[in-house]
């Protein structure tokens, strides 16, 4: 009898991992940010839908995201 199929482990992603590089990238960029803007906010933004970041992006026009 030929070997089931069932049970083999597929991976569906080829993302690599991007390291601390990226990391990096994010906080050099955010220090520049807070030397340019007076302001810095923190938001988390969970299950949200196009309408409501439509509605910060017209609210907020001339910051950065």
């Amino acid at each position: 009898m030929p070997k089931s199929k069932r049970n083999k482990v597929l991976s569906l992603t080829n993302v690599k991992p991007q390291g601390s590089k990226l990391k990096d990238k994010l906080i050099e960029s955010i220090h520049e940010a807070s030397d340019l803007y007076s302001s810095v906010f923190v938001i988390e933004l969970v299950n949200t839908r196009n309408t409501s970041l439509k509605e910060m992006r017209a609210q907020w026009g001339g910051s950065r995201y």
